[in-house]
């Protein structure tokens, strides 16, 4: 019974340091489950050893549908934590951000902060992914290695 104490009580404190990670980011609200309930969201959450050799210490990440009143909210959200970017790569396309990834500064721990968002419509649907990032890895270290598994 204590093990089952023990586990649970681990598994609670690893949900709250992932909820906090993207706290004071606009984007915080669709990570918590106020802009689209958990229900309608596919997510994952990645710590540990597997992280180590992108310099990462956190990868989470959210995928949903969504209609237009929910895509405005997300993508306002998006756009407002853009206009603090350090580094930033995005791409519009009939005035929608579709595409956008960008890293932040300040995180209290010293390191960095990197946020994905990309979406494609579907006839009437949004379909989203989110992901936020966080470890020692810069936005360059990242595209020198992903660029490198595609070649």
């Amino acid at each position: 019974m204590k093990l089952k104490a023990y586990i649970l009580t681990f598994f609670l404190a690893g949900l709250a340091l992932t909820a906090q990670a993207q706290e004071g980011l606009h984007v915080g609200a669709v990570f918590d489950g106020s802009i689209v309930p958990y229900s309608k969201m596919q997510e994952t959450i990645i710590q540990g050893p597997q992280l180590i050799p992108y310099q990462l210490e956190l990868y989470h990440s959210l995928s949903f549908d969504a209609d237009d009143t929910v895509f405005a909210a997300v993508e306002q959200r998006v756009r407002e934590d853009m206009a603090g970017a350090s580094d930033l790569r995005c791409d519009q396309h009939q005035g929608h951000l579709v595409y956008a990834v960008f890293s932040l500064p300040g995180h209290p721990s010293g390191l960095n902060r990197i946020v994905c968002f990309q979406t494609k419509r579907q006839r009437d649907t949004w379909k989203i992914t989110l992901v936020y990032l966080r470890g020692k890895a810069q936005m360059s270290d990242l595209e020198r290695m992903f660029n490198k598994k595609n070649n």
